[in-house]
């Protein structure tokens, strides 16, 4: 009796050991197989040129609030030399049109360079 006991007990480490390596397995198989659906999305997202270069969207931006930085920046030379001693109201109002105007160019600006771009949406 003590002998079936001992080898029941075998038994079961064999059998834990087997479900062990079994549950390993599976989860290995479940990470592959996120790996390999997310390789497959990237490849197709590339091929759909879905895609871009992460270096040349960061100068394309740096260039781009570069030259907003500096457009805002040159309102207040540009309305106190034309204002000098104006009242509240009308530096208020000259401020007003010289911001508008500058954000406008900057729009103008930034649409003149992206209308050769087709705008790809979201991946």
């Amino acid at each position: 009796f003590q002998g079936a006991a001992e080898v029941s007990l075998e038994e079961q480490e064999a059998e834990a050991d087997e479900k062990g390596k079994v549950r390993s397995y599976s989860r290995y198989r479940a990470e592959r197989e996120r790996w390999l659906a997310r390789t497959a999305r990237l490849d197709y997202l590339e091929r759909d040129e879905s895609l871009c270069d992460a270096d040349g969207s960061r100068r394309e931006n740096l260039k781009l609030w570069s030259l907003v930085q500096s457009a805002i920046l040159g309102v207040p030379d540009r309305v106190s030399a034309s204002h000098a001693g104006g009242t509240a109201g009308e530096i208020r109002r000259r401020l007003d049109e010289e911001l508008r105007a500058t954000l406008e160019r900057l729009v103008s600006s930034v649409e003149g360079e992206t209308d050769g771009e087709e705008d790809r949406g979201a991946p």
